[in-house]
């Protein structure tokens, strides 16, 4: 019923989107108007009803969501607050937003942001400084686990329950148009024990032994990153992100760790209209992730703050997509991925994609041998020059088909939600 909504929702604000677009330009909102079309002037009830509906979703401050909280979640109803209370030189912005699924999957999160332009000598005006103040708490009732290492037993799935809240701050600075350094401090608290279902299998009961089940210390995360990327646009384009993190253990010292991550996507755009303009709608992408943790001698990674590989992650990023969630986990990860879309008309398109990677449990084990592979291909749909949702069967890993159907974010905007050790950064 929840899946069914969703899809009316959808139809109905791509349609909005049509009509607005094929009227020609549109004034600016609070402008005065135009002479009405002939007739009687009035809205048709087609129109009014498809406005109340994107108005919904849409309005401000507050506004309805409809999306998913992590992979496996399903979709969730919830909402969203946003209050623009800037001041020059500040832009200054608070968000409230809380989510439920319709399996009992919850979050909710407070963010502040704070946006000024670049105090580096040599930034550009674009370039803004920015730096978020954020809670976040999470309730996770049912997830998968397979067990450590490049070699988990597929057929002895068990389940977990995850409670956790973060809070932290971060802040990014350009020091050039093409390069920005950052940091990043927060403190987290996890609790992750056996499901409550006796029916289910429990993950003490299956795999007793895995790092992080029992003591649960609080955590305090520190990192600082670089992020390379130019130029904004076709005919290509980069975004890097190399990161360097500590995770300090201040009750038992035992889950202390050090993490480096290098998440890097390259956009390429070989072809050209007529005119000789690159065409936009027909790109490769290759993305590739290495993530690398260490710890010391009689020190572990808890298993939930562990990367993993097999269909998307904890963020919601495509990993090994014929495979399922979450199958594949472990302290270091390699992924390597190609993805070719083509954009056919102005709201449909489709895209081939290819991926290779493996988790190891030593570092020295990352390496281009026994790499876990998948294919696929799917249909996207588009709203202007952003992906609405995807579809896509994801094939290759002995296991079948491995369906997606992407849950779009109707407010346009990235969430702090599902952040996890692979994340990309923040606009």
């Amino acid at each position: 019923m929840v899946f069914a909504l969703w899809l009316l929702l959808a139809a109905l604000m791509v349609s909005s989107r049509v009509e607005a677009q094929d009227s020609g330009p549109q004034p600016p909102r609070g402008a005065p108007q135009g002479p009405t079309a002939p007739g009687n002037g009035k809205p048709s009830a087609k129109n009014a009803i498809i406005s109340k509906v994107e108005n919904l979703f849409t309005h401000k401050p507050e506004s309805l969501l409809v999306g998913s909280i992590v992979p496996g979640a399903g979709t969730g109803l919830g909402a969203h607050y946003i209050k623009d209370f800037s001041r020059d030189p500040w832009e200054r912005e608070f968000r409230a937003t809380a989510l439920v699924t319709i399996r009992a999957f919850s979050m909710q999160e407070l963010q502040l942001r704070f946006a000024h332009d670049s105090f580096t000598p040599f930034g550009e005006t674009a370039d803004k400084f920015n730096m978020h103040l954020y809670v976040r708490n999470r309730d996770l009732r049912k997830m998968p686990f397979y067990g450590l290492g490049p070699q988990p037993n597929f057929n002895l799935q068990a389940l977990f329950h995850e409670r956790d809240t973060l809070a932290g701050v971060d802040a990014t600075d350009p020091l050039v148009s093409w390069l920005a350094v950052g940091g990043r401090l927060e403190t987290m608290w996890h609790d992750a024990n056996d499901v409550t279902s006796p029916k289910a299998q429990t993950i003490t009961a299956l795999y007793p032994g895995t790092p992080g089940l029992s003591p649960q210390p609080n955590l305090m995360h520190y990192e600082l990153f670089l992020r390379p990327h130019y130029p904004a646009q076709p005919p290509f384009n980069f975004d890097y992100r190399l990161s360097y993190g500590y995770y300090q253990d201040h009750d038992t010292g035992t889950f202390s760790f050090r993490r480096l991550t290098l998440n890097a996507y390259n956009n390429i755009y070989p072809f050209h209209l007529a005119d000789g303009a690159t065409n936009a709608d027909r790109f490769l992408t290759l993305h590739g992730l290495l993530t690398e943790s260490d710890a010391s001698a009689n020190h572990f990674v808890p298993f939930y703050l562990q990367p993993t590989l097999g269909g998307s992650d904890a963020n919601g990023d495509p990993t090994l997509r014929g495979y399922k969630d979450y199958q594949f986990r472990g302290p270091n990860a390699l992924l390597f991925q190609v993805e070719y879309n083509h954009r056919f008309y102005k709201y449909l398109g489709g895209f081939v994609f290819y991926d290779a990677g493996k988790v190891a449990l030593r570092r020295s084990d990352i390496d281009f041998s026994n790499l876990r592979q998948s294919y696929g291909f799917g249909v996207s749909f588009w709203m202007n020059d952003m992906v609405l949702f995807k579809i896509y069967v994801g094939l290759g890993s002995g296991q079948g088909v491995h369906p997606f159907f992407g849950v779009p974010n109707f407010t346009g905007e990235n969430l702090v939600t599902g952040r996890g050790p692979a994340a990309t950064p923040w606009d």
